[in-house]
């Protein structure tokens, strides 16, 4: 398995702040949402981010790391979007959810997580594949687990928090097409949440990306 990035006492300081967000940017929906992280305690604390090492933070604790550099970066967004002269029809509160819990399904269900590290040595050596799904598990995509999720423990959320977790893959999810490749006007989006987060996303996927394949020797930049 590749390199973690990680040290434990940094995945313990990655959960912490996390943990911390939680309560301090959702006071209405913090009992859920506590109630939600304590069961999957175990999982959150350790998963991977994704399967394979070229991926990215396809490591134990890479979940967290992820989500918190989305979480950052879609402030970053924010501030640049406003600098720009961007609409912002959203709240600040919808975006640090949503960013948060963009990920979530990747936990997997309160009684089976979704990653199990890889065993087998040829798709480790050849594929670098460090992680499997579970065969426990419904064949679900993850979008639509982090609704289950937080339908299951009773965390209410905004139709703009909602379609911007559900989008914040951007056109790599098929299933996305839908909403982004509506060509009338009444398909169009009704604020732009779902762009920010994707741009946010996306940024967090190469900065991971670049650091595995820097630390590696991988993979081959163009040159400067």
């Amino acid at each position: 398995m590749t390199n973690n990035f990680l040290t434990d006492d940094q995945i313990a300081q990655n959960y912490e702040r996390f943990r911390a967000l939680v309560n301090e940017n959702f006071p209405s929906r913090k009992v859920q949402l506590n109630e939600m992280y304590d069961s999957m305690e175990d999982e959150l604390l350790v998963a991977p981010a994704s399967s394979f090492e070229f991926f990215h933070n396809a490591f134990k604790g890479g979940y967290v790391e992820h989500v918190l550099r989305v979480y950052d970066f879609a402030l970053i967004q924010l501030k640049l979007w406003k600098a720009c002269g961007m609409r912002i029809d959203f709240t600040e509160e919808e975006l640090k959810f949503a960013a948060m819990h963009h990920d979530l399904g990747k936990l997997g269900l309160p009684w089976a997580n979704h990653y199990q590290p890889e065993t087998e040595k040829w798709w480790m050596e050849t594929r670098g594949r460090n992680y499997k799904s579970n065969p426990d598990t419904p064949w679900m995509k993850s979008n639509d687990v982090s609704m289950f999720l937080l339908n299951h423990f009773s965390v209410k959320y905004t139709v703009n928090e909602m379609i911007g977790i559900k989008l914040t893959d951007g056109l790599f999810e098929v299933g996305n097409d839908f909403y982004l490749k509506g060509f009338s006007l009444e398909a169009k989006l009704r604020n732009s949440l779902p762009y920010l987060l994707h741009h946010a996303d996306i940024m967090a996927y190469r900065f991971e990306f670049e650091r595995w394949a820097t630390e590696t020797n991988k993979f081959k930049f163009s040159e400067k």
